[in-house]
């Protein structure tokens, strides 16, 4: 049928009739999805953790991006992201300050700073601390420093985690490898561990010497704590070209592996793919915070610590942050060689004193409170430990038996100097510094040879000092400010007790008080020019201050220094004069 004048009834048709097909179709279309089997529905994906490395590494591998991503991805909690650390939620955190503007001396990581961190993880240990925190912000330091404090972590036995605050230059790289994990703060960096000398470049037979043992020390302690040998190859030795495969189990390598990969493919299986260049030859290795987590050397990027805490799953945590002590920061300040070898100067000085003006204590104090001072500050740095204690505490007994009980002058005043001598030189040089300098290990470490040159220097200059002011002394009878108006002291005292010169003062009261006021002006004439000493011979004198052996006697109205011939000799005991020397008289009792 066919509708051709009216177009109405045909539209109104078509579209009914299209609805019934469209209507067939549907039905078909369901009849067929219920007889085909289905595939069981899919869960939504649960969060996933941080990416790891070797996740990166099988982008890479895949042909998909593995650069710096933009932002890292947030922290979520779990140990996964922290190398597997496990605390509890109320965890009780150490902080440890390594930073260039409160822990550090001089700006430098250096035995203070070592010392610092050891003792601090001391006692975390001993107080049950769970975990231990490294605020890092530093530009380096000593080698040798910075490997003292590695083996403090190690020895200490609990989870150790570097916190880059700013940055983890040089030596702040080195002790970050010997932390179980680092995190690091947006914005910061790691890296950059050439090691220099003080006074400029070190000549090519050091620097080799110097790069081959931080570069087993580096990739030790990255295999140790799970980081890329590569990485770290690449942080301590400029030398080198560090590359990126799509091998994730040496990712990181340098080109020279590479290529002797690729010449022993039967040795070794196919060699891994180039992917790129992350370190040429001539530099090191530095790395921003979102480059160290896209190559898995960092495990969080965070804004503080406490997004570290979240990540490790604390959410009460007991930090407790371990700054520098004010006892700590007077020795540190003191701990420098130069101002010990300046305590020395002034404990000769003190000691000089005292056997010019003896029976004082002044110049005695000085002595003991310079020495004292200067063991103090040692054994706080780890420079002096209980031998040095004993040898400087039997060189003063045994001089002390000399002075006291032995006649003359002999083995064991001579002895007790060698052994005062001897605690000092050793108060100069840091702990296990002797035993690493003469190691015949090839493994040894290189830099305990320079510290230990560099503290003898400090310490002969202490002994330079020792033996000039002995010369001195000896040679000049050298005298020292203050010792003339010690003796006037006594002198105005001896007149007033003789009653010379007639009263010289009027004392009287008033209503603001007591005044004294001189009634006659007294004009001394100076003194007579002293006799020659050797003239003195033969002649009697009185003992004025107790000689053990150095002392002062009084013949003629004029005081002399003297010395006993032997043993000692009380006040107000008659001697004779038998000789002279250098330093005095020398007098034997009557």
């Amino acid at each position: 049928m066919t509708y051709l004048t009216n177009p109405r009834p045909f539209l109104m048709h078509a579209v009914l009739a299209g609805t019934v097909v469209l209507v067939c179709h549907a039905l078909a279309v369901a009849e067929d999805a219920a007889k085909t089997p289905q595939p069981p529905v899919q869960p939504q994906p649960k969060p996933q953790p941080l990416p790891t490395i070797e996740d990166i590494s099988g982008q890479a591998a895949s042909g998909q991006s593995a650069l710096v991503p933009a932002v890292p991805p947030a922290p979520q909690p779990g140990a996964a992201n922290m190398k597997g650390i496990q605390v509890p939620a109320n965890a009780k955190i150490m902080v440890v300050p390594v930073n260039d503007e409160d822990s550090t001396r001089y700006g430098m990581i250096d035995q203070w700073q070592a010392s610092f961190v050891k003792k601090r993880l001391g006692e975390a240990k001993a107080d049950g601390f769970d975990l231990v925190v490294l605020d890092i912000d530093t530009n380096g330091g000593f080698v040798d420093s910075c490997d003292q404090i590695n083996q403090a972590i190690a020895d200490s036995g609990l989870p150790v985690v570097a916190f880059v605050r700013d940055k983890a230059f040089s030596g702040g790289a080195i002790i970050s490898l010997g932390c179980r994990a680092v995190v690091m703060r947006t914005g910061s960096f790691v890296g950059g561990a050439q090691a220099v000398d003080l006074l400029g470049d070190m000549d090519a037979d050091q620097r080799a010497k110097a790069v081959s043992w931080m570069v087993k020390m580096a990739q030790a302690l990255s295999e140790k704590n799970g980081y890329s040998p590569g990485l770290a190859r690449g942080m301590v030795d400029r030398d080198c070209v560090i590359v990126e495969t799509d091998d994730p189990s040496h990712r990181f390598m340098t080109q020279q592996e590479l290529d002797d990969w690729k010449a022993q493919p039967a040795r070794r299986g196919p060699a891994p793919n180039l992917i790129r260049s992350i370190k040429p030859e001539g530099e090191v290795l530095s790395m921003t915070a979102n480059e160290a987590f896209a190559f898995g050397f960092a495990s969080l990027v965070v804004n503080d610590r406490d997004d570290m805490y979240t990540s490790l799953g604390v959410t009460s945590p007991q930090v407790t942050v371990a700054s520098v002590t004010g006892t700590e920061r007077v020795a540190r300040f003191l701990g420098h060689p130069v101002l010990m070898v300046v305590l020395v100067i002034v404990a000769l000085i003190g000691l000089v004193w005292e056997l010019k003006a003896p029976g004082v204590g002044v110049g005695l104090g000085i002595f003991l409170l310079s020495i004292g001072l200067l063991l103090w500050i040692a054994f706080i740095v780890d420079r002096a430990g209980a031998a040095e204690l004993i040898l400087f505490a039997l060189g003063m007994i045994l001089l002390g038996v000399e002075l006291f009980v032995l006649p003359g002058f002999g083995v064991a005043g001579i002895a007790g100097i060698g052994c005062v001598l001897l605690s000092i030189v050793l108060a100069f040089i840091p702990e296990g510094a002797l035993g690493g300098a003469f190691s015949s290990d090839e493994n040894a470490n290189p830099f305990d040879a320079q510290v230990l040159s560099d503290s003898l220097m400090y310490a002969s200059l202490a002994l330079f000092a020792v033996i000039g002011a002995i010369v001195t002394v000896v040679l000049t009878g050298f005298k020292l400010p203050g010792l003339s108006r010690l003796a006037l002291g006594r002198q105005i005292g001896d007149l007033a007790a003789a009653g010379a010169g007639g009263p010289v003062v009027e004392v009287s009261s008033g209503a603001t008080g007591t005044a004294i006021q001189p009634v006659i002006p007294i004009e001394r004439a100076p003194p007579p020019p002293p006799r020659a000493l050797a003239e003195l011979v033969g002649q009697e004198a009185v003992v004025e201050n107790a000689l053990m052996p150095m002392g002062k006697v009084r013949l003629a109205g004029e005081t002399y220094a003297a010395q006993a011939e032997s043993g000692s000799i009380d006040a107000g005991v008659r001697v004779k004069i038998i000789g002279v020397r250098p330093t005095g008289l020398v007098v034997r009792e009557i």
